[in-house]
């Protein structure tokens, strides 16, 4: 946040859950996309820049999404 000041910090007053807390942050945004990443993603260094280029040859869509990738499987043991 000291480094970019489009970083904003927003304190629940309790649990969301995972999709009311997305829904909040996409409520608070005054952005005109939004890029959600999880712990384990990795983005290719154009996927966004390929992204929305895409929203924006096509208007009537709403959102889009890539397939992912598998770059290392491993197995749970219990």
């Amino acid at each position: 946040m000291k480094e970019d000041n489009r970083i904003k910090l927003n304190i629940n007053s309790g649990n969301l859950d995972l999709c009311g807390n997305l829904n909040k942050l996409i409520e608070l945004s005054n952005s005109e996309y939004i890029a959600i990443y999880h712990a384990d993603d990795i983005y290719g260094k154009n996927i966004i820049g390929e992204q929305v280029k895409f929203l924006k040859e096509n208007p009537e869509l709403a959102g889009c999404f890539t397939l992912g990738r598998v770059i290392f499987k491993y197995i749970l043991k219990y």
